[in-house]
């Protein structure tokens, strides 16, 4: 069953930091439909909601279709199960349908875009700022997943340039896309 494990996790305040920046014209449809399902998923475990569930389903079926849409929408939620488990904080994110881009929901898809990028040092800076140690690993794992997924799109997720280093995807560790 899809519910929240601890619901302090997750809070809809705006992030004190710099939590303004507007999704715009450079937002890809990837980035952006990674940013609605983040927002979406979280709003429907905080509320059991499963119609929240499905704009996510339907979300990934139009990118994906169906089988591919299937494994794809596994790997996020195996990323949010691992948020859910190992925030080393509340994670904060803005209501569905919000034109602006987060702290937190930019670092969610900066996992995934480090990934897509094969560069394994700026993968674990960002994972870092979302969960424990623990997690660190087992997010990554779950976003190099979902970029495996990614591979074939065009565009690529958006990079930020900073130190590289080398992460080969096929190395990662096999995980279970069960969705809990």
């Amino acid at each position: 069953m899809n519910q929240i494990r601890n619901p302090t996790v997750f809070q809809t305040r705006p992030d004190s930091r710099s939590d303004t920046l507007s999704v715009g014209a450079e937002t890809t449809n990837i980035e952006w439909l990674l940013i609605r399902s983040y927002r979406a998923w979280i709003k429907g475990l905080q509320g059991d909601d499963s119609r929240y569930w499905n704009d996510v389903w339907n979300g990934f079926l139009a990118e994906f279709g169906t089988r591919d849409g299937k494994q794809a929408l596994a790997w996020f939620v195996r990323m949010i199960n691992v948020l859910q488990t190992h925030a080393g904080r509340a994670l904060r994110y803005h209501h569905p349908g919000c034109p602006c881009k987060g702290d937190d929901e930019r670092l969610f898809v900066a996992v995934v875009a480090a990934c897509q990028h094969g560069d394994a040092g700026e993968a674990r800076e960002c994972a870092s700022q979302l969960v424990t140690p623990d997690g660190v690993g087992e997010l990554i794992a779950s976003a190099g997943q979902l970029a495996l997924m990614l591979a074939n799109r065009r565009p690529r997720l958006p990079m930020r340039p900073t130190e590289p280093g080398q992460l080969d995807l096929q190395s990662l560790p096999a995980l279970s896309t069960a969705i809990n």
